[in-house]
């Protein structure tokens, strides 16, 4: 066996062979993850983006879809309505005995109207001389009519309450009026 000198040392971690070869690791592996990250990060911002502005665009897609809906169902709820103020309007103009007075062909017609249509609580209607005509779903499911004489010789107030069935079951007049569907736009 060959015998080495004290003097000459084997190569160690701490030599420079060693410290070059660590080097070159770090290095390498260095310069892999800065690659990695350079083409990663740019990839990764322009999917945010993209994705980003595709989710906002589809949330406005989404509610303005759904506000269609809504517009839509409110006024296919609301048409009864419209067509009983159009109807009240042709049968006032067409017709020369138009009365709001009680027992009228105007009061049956509103009673009925307000039957058939379930979204409608009441129906108002009043002419030039202040008189006045209401007939209302009352929260036991029956129909109260108030009318209001104003042009009459003794001014009033009249309220019909009706069974279920539309039987009058009671009747209640006022001497006082407390509206007048004149001020009312």
């Amino acid at each position: 066996m060959k015998n080495i000198p004290a003097t000459q040392k084997c190569s160690s971690p701490d030599t420079p062979t060693a410290n070059k070869t660590h080097s070159i690791q770090f290095t390498i592996l260095t310069s892999f993850i800065v690659i990695l990250l350079l083409t990663t990060i740019p990839m990764i911002t322009y999917m945010h983006t993209r994705h980003a502005a595709t989710l906002m665009q589809l949330a406005d897609e989404l509610m303005s879809r759904a506000s269609e809906a809504i517009i839509e169902q409110t006024t296919d709820y609301l048409k009864p309505a419209i067509a009983m103020v159009e109807m009240s309007a042709r049968l006032a103009s067409e017709t020369k005995t138009f009365s709001l007075r009680p027992g009228t062909d105007t009061e049956k017609r509103a009673i009925a109207i307000l039957k058939q249509y379930p979204q409608l609580a009441m129906f108002n209607m009043g002419d030039e001389n202040g008189n006045f005509l209401m007939p209302k779903k009352m929260p036991d499911g029956t129909i109260a009519t108030k009318h209001i004489e104003a042009d009459a010789d003794n001014p009033r107030t009249t309220w019909i309450y009706r069974d279920r069935n539309g039987q009058v079951v009671k009747t209640e007049q006022l001497d006082t009026i407390d509206y007048d569907p004149r001020l009312r736009p």
